[in-house]
């Protein structure tokens, strides 16, 4: 079988049925436009070559949004904790300790001789502008939710800070350790944000060393990353460049130009399987897909009737398996099972179609029910999952009205009770804490259709307690009632298809975080 024969077994269905000769030459041109000399795999120049599939917009991390800029992030910066997202504890990074004085204030101690890549010190000033800046409604941090809990952080001496919580907050130390990367003051202030944005200096395990705004970015091990920090630096070079198009990530990683791609289908997944030089891996993670149901009054959800004969409808069993697949299992609660504080002792809906007809019925519509569906934008929520749901729908009666947005347009509509019920999947930003999820959509957000004081009250305490056995407690209490309301239709925890360069040592965290500063050669 020639390379190219070997190539078109891999392509999706309808690509393999069209005219092999067209094919033939676009496969030339990707191979000379796209593999240019510059791009080489594996050992033998230390570069570890990864295949994004959308861009990062800016290198100013508070400025940017996305998985790709995240874990960009995390090797050009270093954050004051970190968590180790295999244990889930929190160790020292840039600070050497930290120590909570009262329930709104800590303090961090920070290492001596940790060095920026302009050669420039870490000291206190330079925490104590970046999270102040960052907190500054003005700046714009793109992630505010990131930052919106900090009142004020203040330099004790060169090397110890304090920073003041607007309230208590038991979250806040999550963030520091994955989401507040700090930046050296005096390079900032001289070169601003939209210098900052194509030049950026941190004290992470890797440096910049050339880019392509927007599309490609080389990476280079920074030799003075301090010692003692949590992280690795041991491939030399990691190179990301913007790849839009699965076939061309395919072409990479067969040709061994590609170390690295994620995010693809189940079906290319099993078209890889037992490739030589390839390992194909699947990783579950923190991001869920839920139905949200809106209760508000007027809507035909308003009925817990309704709502309930809505989660008999849908086979989540059946879907998750034949369309999801991989290391996801269906839910009942409204978080993932292994975040903080979420149980998993709530009323669940087994399938039951004719259930779902007889409640339907009950509630006044025997004879069909339409619904305003809003479809959430997103990779994880593919259109074949969507076309299943609504199909399990159909069987009842329900007929849908489908309307697909990006979660800012979705996230307006759904505030200003425009739709029935939106078919989501929610991230919680990487973190082990309900906080992050069930808080979001049924707590004091503006996000939250329900209206159910009951719960905003028991989120509200467990949100700001630091007694873990009273967050776990209320947490508890807030999801059996979310379930026994049927706000949701919870479907089934998510997972992630990846693939590597057989010579690559390299998992994928549950975090959705890809860690390369950990990778390593075999």
């Amino acid at each position: 079988m020639s390379p190219f024969d070997s190539f078109i077994r891999f392509l999706p269905r309808k690509l393999r049925q069209s005219s092999r000769i067209a094919l033939a030459a676009v496969t030339v041109f990707v191979s000379s436009a796209v593999w240019s000399t510059d791009v080489s795999a594996g050992k033998s120049d230390d570069t570890l070559n990864v295949a994004l599939g959308s861009e990062i917009a800016t290198l100013e991390y508070y400025m940017s949004s996305g998985r790709p800029a995240i874990f960009m992030s995390h090797h050009l910066f270093d954050t004051l904790l970190y968590k180790d997202a295999k244990s889930g504890e929190i160790v020292p990074a840039l600070a050497s300790s930290y120590e909570f004085t009262n329930d709104t204030t800590i303090e961090f101690t920070l290492r001596k001789g940790v060095k920026f890549h302009d050669g420039s010190d870490l000291t206190a000033d330079d925490v104590v502008a970046t999270l102040n800046r960052a907190a500054d409604p003005k700046y714009g941090a793109v992630y505010q939710i990131a930052v919106k809990w900090i009142d004020r952080a203040e330099k004790l001496d060169d090397y110890k800070v304090r920073v003041t919580m607007k309230e208590p907050y038991p979250v806040a130390l999550e963030w520091v350790a994955g989401f507040l990367p700090i930046y050296p003051s005096d390079y900032y202030e001289k070169v601003g944000k939209e210098g900052f944005a194509l030049k950026p200096v941190g004290t992470g395990p890797y440096k910049l060393a050339a880019m392509d705004p927007g599309t490609h970015w080389r990476l280079e091990r920074f030799a003075d990353h301090y010692e003692g920090s949590p992280k690795g630096n041991a491939i030399k070079f990691i190179d990301m460049r913007v790849y839009p198009e699965v076939n061309t990530q395919l072409t990479g990683l067969m040709t061994k130009k590609i170390d690295f791609m994620w995010k693809f289908s189940a079906d290319i997944a099993k078209r890889l399987e037992g490739r030589d030089g390839i390992d194909i891996k699947n990783a579950s993670i923190m991001r869920i897909n839920q139905i949200a149901l809106n209760p508000a009054k007027g809507k035909p959800t308003s009925d817990i009737r309704v709502r309930r004969a809505l989660n008999h409808a849908v086979n989540r069993e059946a879907i998750m398996k034949s369309i999801i697949g991989g290391s996801s299992s269906v839910i009942a609660t409204a978080c993932n099972p292994v975040q903080f504080g979420c149980s998993t002792d709530v009323t669940s809906y087994s399938y039951d179609p004719k259930k779902a007809k007889a409640l339907l019925k009950e509630a006044g519509y025997g004879e069909g029910m339409p619904l305003k569906v809003l479809v959430m934008k997103s990779g994880a929520v593919s259109r074949n999952m969507v076309e299943a749901v609504l199909a399990d729908l159909a069987k009842v009666g329900v007929t849908a009205d489908i309307e697909t947005q990006q979660w800012a347009a979705a996230r307006k509509k759904w505030i200003n009770d425009e739709d029935d019920i939106m078919i989501a999947s929610w991230g919680s930003w990487g973190i082990g804490d309900v906080a992050m999820i069930t808080s979001e959509w049924f707590g004091s957000s503006s996000v939250n259709r329900t209206g159910d004081q009951k719960v905003v009250e028991l989120l509200n305490v467990a949100d700001r307690s630091t007694d873990r056995s009273v967050r776990e407690e209320k947490y508890a209490q807030a999801l059996k009632r979310i379930a026994d309301q049927a706000y949701w239709i919870p479907l089934w925890t998510f997972n992630v298809n990846y693939a590597l360069n057989d010579e690559v040592n390299f998992t994928l965290d549950a975090d959705e975080i890809a860690r390369f500063f950990n990778a390593t050669w075999k």
